[in-house]
């Protein structure tokens, strides 16, 4: 049977193809926490007529609520904070990883552009 439940988040994985020489690319791991908003609130996102950043930083600077297993440049994990996603969202393999996650994790397969 199932059972709504109201606002929750979701810890998932989020598979980063980064680019590498050679046309190549090496894969990465880490677990993203997503908030489970509804579809109306995706809806009014994706579809807002004017938004002063992309839509993806917008959308996943709401939806994103922790991550796990990220180290910074120094080798040290990097703990979640608002200026931490920043730099993470400002890595375009990385956020179209993320953007990839989210819809999997709420659809059960990727995002059609």
């Amino acid at each position: 049977m199932f059972k709504i439940q109201g606002q929750h988040s979701v810890s998932w994985p989020v598979v980063v193809k980064i680019p590498a020489n050679g046309g190549r690319f090496t894969k990465a791991e880490f677990q993203a926490d997503f908030l489970m908003i509804d579809q109306e609130r995706i809806d009014a996102i994706m579809n807002a007529p004017e938004i002063p950043t992309s839509i993806d930083v917008t959308f996943l600077s709401e939806v994103v609520v922790g991550f796990a297993n990220v180290q910074g440049e120094d080798g040290s994990e990097l703990s979640f904070s608002k200026e931490a996603l920043g730099v993470l969202l400002g890595i375009p393999y990385v956020r179209s990883a993320m953007i990839d996650a989210f819809f999997a994790c709420v659809s059960g397969g990727r995002r059609k552009n």
